[in-house]
């Protein structure tokens, strides 16, 4: 897709846009008790934390692009 078509900002924005949605997913199923607080609690750091990877012994956060 050409930068024209959808500008990095809007990119960005939308999957941020899609992030909170499934924060308030998560947020209402636990409300509603159909998940416990230790598994809302898992779930939103699964989502919200960075992925690490392990390259040969030393742990690397793969760097933000923009």
């Amino acid at each position: 897709m050409a930068w024209h078509d959808v500008p990095p900002w809007t990119a960005k924005r939308a999957a941020a846009d899609e992030q909170m949605g499934q924060v308030a997913e998560i947020v209402r199923r636990w409300h509603v008790r159909r998940i416990s607080s230790t598994t809302a609690v898992e779930r939103l750091r699964e989502l919200l934390e960075p992925v690490r990877v392990r390259v040969g012994g030393q742990e690397h956060t793969p760097e933000v692009q923009s």
